[in-house]
């Protein structure tokens, strides 16, 4: 069957709350602004968020919503990577105080965020493999290179460069059997690369450098997960840091936390089983525990807790917990389909929800002062939810419609809405008792149909709970949609 519904939201995590009481609910709006945000990329910077867009430096207070003044970004030298443009490609990858790294595709740029001008600038090297991976650790800016295969393999190399003055502060070579870069992360003291031999192959390579001095201090390899000839989801998904260690967990290897100072393997939780392509991230850890998302399919996906000190596993939540965001301060935030949800990092038991139906993205940076999510709704206002805003408890409602489909045949049509479930009877009618705060998509379990044929009409019905207690969304009428070259 098809589930019409919205594309999943897309969630990253924005410094979370303060503790709180485990019976509350802590995700009510905090703000809202109208501006365009389809596809902006933020990043915290001091008490705002901030996002480039056609050639401009956006920032909005993210406890107030208050627009700041944008700042017009100078024009790069072409070298640089100017070609690709700020508009479509300019993503800031961190500040470091008022200096913003600005990722331009092919090369980076180092900015004044308070006048938009240059201080220095890079081009890759024509040895590169690929486009470069920009990171920032040590106050620094750490450029992983690509490995150039074919023309004598030469290995991937990372620098760290200085801030203030582009000078190389260091360069280290990874092993010339690792591979191709994939992935950067760092903690205070180390960096952590990730490569792969073979983009098909059963293993993956993992370096630890030490930020202060470039020493590689050792290299691993781990197995990918991946299944049959099929490549693994970006190691990102799969990866954590936390506490001085390196928590992977890969598709159908359980999970591995490794000490990030030797490279040793810590624990391994080998029956645990890994999602094969989480929605979002497929892993987060705190200094107690890992938590992955686990399950053969979609309907199944929970999430599992597993305690970093000797591997075992804590808790398993309910299905339909998956998407991790963010583990913060007492606190675990997740995203199911529509559904922002804080959970109880200790126990798993559910602390709050929130319906974001016809968002498009919900962004969180890290930890600071002032706790939000944000996202991004139908691509023109962003909103935040306040972690630590006042207690208001959910809508308890009863909503109904009648689903108008002649070509869905007489089965009954499976009705989603939530967390909750129901099935049309003979004329159509469906009835749904939900528990909800927030704006929810209603979703039908609609016949498959063979492209390029596809549902068209009333699809993506969003229902935004107040204070009512009823909701009657009347008919709602569904077709074929054949296309202008097909007939049904």
């Amino acid at each position: 069957m098809a589930r019409s519904a919205l594309p999943p939201v897309a969630i990253v995590a924005l410094g979370l709350a303060a503790s709180r009481d485990a019976a509350a609910s802590p995700l009510e709006p905090l703000w809202h602004v109208d501006i365009a945000c389809d596809g902006a990329q933020l990043t915290e910077w001091h008490d705002q968020l901030a996002w480039i867009d056609h050639g401009k430096l956006q920032r909005v207070d993210r406890t107030t919503g208050k627009l700041g003044r944008p700042v017009t970004l100078a024009k790069l030298p072409q070298h640089t990577g100017a070609a690709i443009g700020w508009a479509d490609h300019g993503s800031v990858v961190a500040f470091v105080g008022d200096t913003a790294v600005i990722h331009t595709g092919n090369g980076f740029a180092v900015v004044d965020a308070l006048t938009g001008k240059a201080r220095w600038s890079a081009d890759q090297p024509n040895s590169d493999g690929g486009i470069p991976i920009l990171h920032v650790a040590g106050g620094d800016v750490i450029w992983v290179h690509p490995a150039h295969l074919g023309h004598g393999d030469p290995p991937v190399f990372v620098e760290r460069l200085a801030l203030a003055t582009g000078d190389r502060v260091w360069r280290a070579d990874l092993a010339t059997s690792s591979g191709q870069a994939e992935w950067v992360g760092s903690d205070d003291q180390r960096l952590y690369v990730i490569t792969e031999p073979n983009l098909t192959g059963p293993t993956i390579v993992l370096t630890a450098i030490a930020i202060a001095t470039g020493v590689r201090l050792w290299t691993i390899e781990l197995p990918t997960g991946a299944v049959g000839q099929g490549t693994m989801p970006p190691p990102s998904l799969h990866l954590a840091i936390a506490g001085g260690s390196v928590v992977y967990a890969p598709s159908h290897e359980g999970v591995r936390i490794i000490d990030g100072a030797t490279g040793k393997q810590t624990a391994h939780s080998a029956h645990v089983d890994v999602s094969e392509r989480p929605s979002l991230s497929g892993v987060i850890a705190d200094a107690d525990r890992a938590y992955v998302v686990t399950g053969a399919n979609d309907d199944d996906e929970r999430i599992t807790a597993i305690e970093l000190a000797h591997g075992t596993v804590s808790w398993t939540s309910p299905p339909g917990r998956s998407g991790i965001v963010a583990v913060h301060a007492g606190a675990l935030y997740a995203v199911s389909g529509d559904t922002v949800r804080v959970l109880d990092p200790a126990s798993g038991q559910d602390q709050a929800t929130y319906g974001v139906g016809g968002s498009d993205s919900v962004y969180v940076a890290s930890t600071a002062r002032a706790p939000a999510l944000v996202g991004c709704a139908r691509g023109k206002q962003l909103f935040a939810l306040d972690p630590a805003g006042a207690v208001q408890a959910p809508v308890r409602a009863i909503v109904t419609g009648r689903l108008q489909c002649r070509a869905c045949g007489r089965a009954p049509i499976r009705v989603h809405l939530g967390d909750a479930d129901a099935e049309t009877d003979r004329n159509g009618s469906f009835k749904l008792e939900v528990t909800a705060r927030g704006t929810l998509t209603l979703q039908f379990d609609l016949p498959e149909l063979g492209p390029p044929v596809g549902w068209t009409g009333a699809t993506r019905q969003l229902v935004t709970f107040g204070k009512r207690h009823n909701y009657d969304l009347g008919t709602l009428r569904v077709a074929k949609d054949c296309g202008p070259l097909e007939s049904c």
